[in-house]
């Protein structure tokens, strides 16, 4: 054989067989599904408690596994030292990424026009009426009303106003990506992001006419990866509200995050 069919024989042999390693990595990356096995569901159920804060450190002295923080969580709900604060759950196939969100959209102004007031209505804003030489918006319309011309009735007077705005959820939101294992025992990786947003009060600055509100809002976050056993509640941290979201009276309260993974039996 002459060396230019023996490089084009062993050319095609060299293609066949890369070919077949491309054809077999393509199969085992392949979902489950693809590959005629049902994929396996799993359920996350995201739970959070809270105890205060005397009764949390405490717990958190003995050694104790993460099922058995659990079980003294649920058991405190019926003396009413323990308080559930979160429950969500979601299902997806193993290796698919699921979300879940109990949200409002809450609409606020991030910049204002100030207040626009009449140039002559009975009085001007350098009135002897008006003894500051900077005075406020509620100063000046206080001058206006004891001035001459002044009428009971629609004042013609531009408040401030927003002009420029933006949106934030306000509410729960969960994220997660879980793949089950083939071992008995089940262990599941999970990566999961948690977000609890709320609106605890404005802040104002100025008065009157030209008084502009800001919202304040409380976060909470989780954003973890972790390896957990299915079925067994495991303990992801505690997600504590802000001190502005506190309870006036009483001690503070801190919040236990726990997450557990299940494998749902899927029957035809």
């Amino acid at each position: 054989m002459s060396p230019s069919k023996k490089s084009k024989l062993y050319f095609k042999m060299k293609m066949k067989n890369s070919m077949r390693l491309v054809g077999a990595m393509f199969l085992a990356s392949a979902p489950l599904n693809a590959q005629g096995e049902n994929p396996r569901v799993l359920q996350v159920v995201y739970e959070v408690f809270s105890l205060n804060q005397s009764d949390a450190a405490a717990s958190q002295r003995e050694a104790l596994t993460d099922r058995e923080i659990y079980a003294k969580m649920v058991a405190g709900l019926d003396g009413g030292k323990v308080k559930q604060e979160k429950l969500q759950a979601i299902r997806s196939q193993s290796g698919q990424r699921a979300s879940s969100e109990h949200i409002s959209e809450f609409i606020y102004a991030t910049e204002f026009e100030p207040p626009e007031l009449p140039n002559s209505v009975g009085v001007s804003v350098n009135s002897p009426a008006v003894t500051k030489e900077k005075p406020s918006g509620k100063e000046v319309i206080e001058a206006l009303k004891s001035g001459p011309g002044w009428s009971q009735g629609p004042f013609p007077v531009t408040p401030t106003m927003g002009t420029a705005f933006d949106t934030r959820h306000v509410g729960d939101s969960l994220e997660v990506e879980a793949i089950a294992g083939a071992g008995v025992p089940v262990i599941v990786s999970l990566r999961l992001a948690v977000n609890h947003a709320d609106l605890v009060g404005y802040e104002a600055w100025g008065q009157g006419v030209a008084e502009a509100k800001m919202p304040r809002f409380s976060i909470k976050q989780v954003r973890t990866a972790l390896t957990v056993q299915s079925a067994v509640p495991t303990l992801v941290g505690t997600i504590s509200p802000s001190p502005d979201a506190q309870a006036e009276k009483g001690e503070a309260r801190v919040w236990f995050a726990f997450v557990t993974a299940t494998i749902v039996e899927v029957k035809e």
